[in-house]
């Protein structure tokens, strides 16, 4: 069985790790390599701050992957990630569409948003495939 459970303190230590794949890093905007202090202290905020709502994907009893919404308005801004071993599975899709209920649920949510970089094409998919619209591009220069 495929659900989403909230996150708990618990969960602290899987998250670090899954945050420091390297894959993880590069799609994701700030691809610095995550200290353990700072994720502590990230993650105890997450926990008591109810603008943002953080689960675990669990299959059986097993965590493959994790979603958190954070409330902006009306809008929930959408982020997630699978486990390193357990990607290319079909979890992606399963993630967003139970996060989608999650949010349909949820009075306060009128719309989800996510932000992907171009190269994530992987995300891009899933998210297409459940039913999310390409809003705009954002381009950048660096000048390093």
């Amino acid at each position: 069985m495929i659900y989403l459970r909230e996150a708990i303190n618990e969960d602290r230590d899987l998250l670090y790790e899954w945050v420091n794949d390297p894959e993880t890093r590069r799609a994701s905007f700030h691809s610095d390599i995550i200290n353990y202090e700072e994720h502590c202290r990230w993650f105890e905020k997450i926990l008591m701050d109810n603008g943002e709502l953080q689960y675990i994907l669990m299959d059986d009893n097993v965590p493959v992957g994790q979603i958190r919404l954070t409330l902006e308005g009306e809008d929930a801004m959408v982020s997630y990630s699978i486990a390193p071993d357990k990607r290319g599975q079909g979890y992606g899709k399963e993630i967003i569409r139970l996060i989608q209920e999650v949010a349909r649920d949820d009075s306060d949510i009128h719309r989800l948003v996510a932000q992907v970089k171009t190269s994530n094409i992987a995300s891009i998919s899933c998210f297409e495939k459940c039913g999310f619209v390409e809003e705009y591009h954002q381009y950048t220069y660096e000048t390093d």
